[in-house]
C-alpha cells in the first residue's frame, strides 16, 4: 500500500506549483480545479438558507472540504484511494463554497432588484394609463 502523502503546511503545494518550471495548465487545473469543484455547493447554501450567519457559512465551508479529504483517507487505507491528504486542497474547496455563496447572493440581488425595478415601472405605467 505505501505511505500516504500527507500535507499539513498551508500553501506549500500552491507554492511548490509556482516554484517548479511547470505548464499554466497544470497550475490552473489544481487550483481552479479544486475551486470550481466546489462553487455548486455555496449556491446550494443560498437557496438552502436564504440568510446565514457568517460563522456559520466558515463552519460549512471548513466542514465540507476536510469531510472530502477524511474520505480520501478513508478510501486510501481500505484499499480504493490513491490521492495525498493537502490543507491546500481544503483551503481552495472553501474558497470555492465561498465564491459560490457570494457569486449567489449577488446574482440573487441582481435578480431582485431588476424583478423590483420592473414592477416599479409597471405599476407606474398603470397609475398614468
Amino acid at each position: 500500500m505505501g505511505y500516504l502523502p500527507i500535507n499539513l503546511v498551508p500553501f506549500k503545494t500552491m507554492m511548490e506549483l509556482f516554484n517548479h518550471d511547470l505548464s499554466v495548465y497544470i497550475i490552473a487545473s489544481n487550483l481552479l480545479g479544486n475551486i470550481i469543484l466546489t462553487l455548486p455547493i455555496g449556491v446550494f447554501i443560498v437557496y438552502k438558507w436564504k440568510q446565514i450567519k457568517f460563522l456559520h457559512l466558515l463552519c460549512i465551508a471548513l466542514a465540507v472540504p476536510i469531510l472530502i479529504e477524511s474520505i480520501q483517507c478513508i478510501l486510501y487505507y481500505i484499499g480504493y484511494g490513491s490521492r495525498s491528504i493537502d490543507i491546500d486542497d481544503v483551503i481552495l474547496n472553501m474558497t470555492g463554497i465561498l465564491i459560490g455563496y457570494y457569486l449567489s447572493r449577488w446574482t440573487f440581488h441582481l435578480y431582485q432588484m431588476k424583478k423590483d425595478s420592473k414592477q416599479s415601472i409597471n405599476s407606474t405605467l398603470k397609475e398614468r394609463g
